[in-house]
């Protein structure tokens, strides 16, 4: 299997948020970790926000990859979320973002988590997916889409 793959799992995509600022992102994305997690949303709410003050997450061209580790958390989770009006992010090159892709770890997964997080970097790079992602008309599309970069990335190693 390809290494830019590897460790790629979207557990949930949801698609046209609607947000106005990064805080209604992280609730939005709080929420939805919770309900697979189990964990408290408040918790992973804040845990978003802090994570961002250490190091913002908008890697440029429309995308945010937020991250946490947490200790209580038993497996790794990755949401995807397609904003329906991209919002200001304080990207690295200061383009608002829609696309973001939240990762979360258990605290133990250290070097693992950084994998997730240059691999699904690497693979929101590429240009024709992210528009498709844009584009895409609900989530189970994104899903799709997703499924097909990935398979397309394996045949190609």
């Amino acid at each position: 299997m390809n290494d830019l793959i590897k460790d790629i799992k979207i557990d949930l995509i949801v698609s046209n948020v609607k947000a106005n600022s990064q805080k209604q992102v992280f609730k939005a994305l709080a929420s939805e970790a919770a309900k697979l997690s189990g964990l408290q949303e408040p918790e992973l709410y804040e845990a978003l926000i802090a994570s961002e003050k250490e190091s913002g997450s908008g890697i440029g061209d429309g995308v945010a990859i937020p991250h946490i580790r947490l200790g209580q958390l038993k497996q790794s989770l990755m949401i995807l979320v397609r904003l329906e009006e991209a919002i200001t992010f304080d990207a690295v090159d200061g383009e608002p973002v829609s696309l973001i892709c939240m990762v979360l770890s258990p605290e133990k997964e250290g070097a693992l988590h950084l994998r997730r997080l240059a691999r699904i970097s690497r693979l929101l790079r590429h240009n024709q997916l992210r528009k498709h992602l844009r584009n895409a008309d609900s989530a189970d599309a994104m899903y799709s889409i997703i499924e097909s970069a990935t398979t397309d990335l394996m045949m190609a190693a």
